[in-house]
């Protein structure tokens, strides 16, 4: 057995393939003709509806907000998305829109080119958060709304995002970011506060008490030392934003003034 296999493996003798230095080559013939360019359509140009235009012109528009603008404009009463057997047409996607990209600008005193971050999942008001972002002039980051804590204060840190669109059901991760600064010995506290706990927590939530308030702010308080009148003072307080960012960025365009 051991023997055939040793045969079997062997390499060919040169009889059965003589070497040669010429190339293989297959005659013209057997190929194909190549089609002339533009003379074949995409195979998918077969599903579009009759009428619809083979090709676009990107430069048409001079941003993707004026384009979905363009579509909000001649399609108002159409449906653009449908979630949960609700319904939004694009005229109603303008209007709520349009009152927040007026409530980031005119409540929260975003800044062209800021960074808003979006943790929505699929619903409808994650397209009304994107275009009211680009329509106040902001940069738009998508956060994956199934993110730990963790991944979640890199990802704010990373991108600098100073305000956050976030659904009620993921706060919770947001509390744990908190709960990760005050451990620091950096101390967060809240004011404004609501009569109750906010909507979709439940009355007796651990941090009710924190919950309630409509703005947070964080500090850290150093007892009078001799560091105080040196070059160290500058390196705590660059350590205490540092730790803080990841609340304070958030906290920045969040809290309303």
């Amino acid at each position: 057995m051991e023997e055939s296999l040793t045969k079997a493996g062997n390499r060919p003798t040169a009889a059965i393939w003589p070497e040669s230095n010429e190339l293989m080559t297959l005659p013209a013939e057997s190929a194909p003709p190549l089609a002339p360019a533009g003379a074949v359509d995409p195979i998918w140009l077969k599903s579009y509806p009759a009428g619809t235009p083979k090709t676009i012109d990107p430069d048409s528009y001079r941003s993707l907000h004026a384009m979905l603008l363009e579509s909000c404009r001649l399609h108002a009463a159409r449906p653009a998305f449908e979630s949960l057997r609700a319904r939004m047409t694009y005229g109603e996607w303008d209007r709520d829109s349009r009152g927040f990209a007026a409530f980031l600008r005119e409540e929260l005193a975003c800044a062209a080119g800021d960074r808003v971050a979006i943790m929505l999942p699929n619903m409808l008001a994650y397209p009304v958060a994107l275009l009211g972002a680009l329509r106040a002039g902001l940069i738009a980051v998508n956060i994956n709304p199934l993110y730990t804590p963790r991944e979640l204060k890199e990802q704010l840190k990373d991108c600098g995002a100073t305000t956050i669109v976030i659904m009620e059901n993921f706060a919770h991760k947001l509390e744990q970011v908190i709960a990760v600064i005050e451990k620091a010995d950096i101390t967060v506290h809240g004011h404004g506060a609501l009569k109750s706990a906010p909507r979709g927590y439940p009355a007796d939530h651990p941090r009710v008490a924190l919950l309630r308030y409509k703005g947070l702010t964080a500090w850290k308080q150093w007892p009078v030392e001799p560091w105080l009148e040196s070059a160290a003072a500058k390196d705590r307080i660059v350590s205490f934003f540092r730790t803080a960012e990841p609340l304070c960025s958030w906290l920045t365009k969040n809290v309303r003034r």
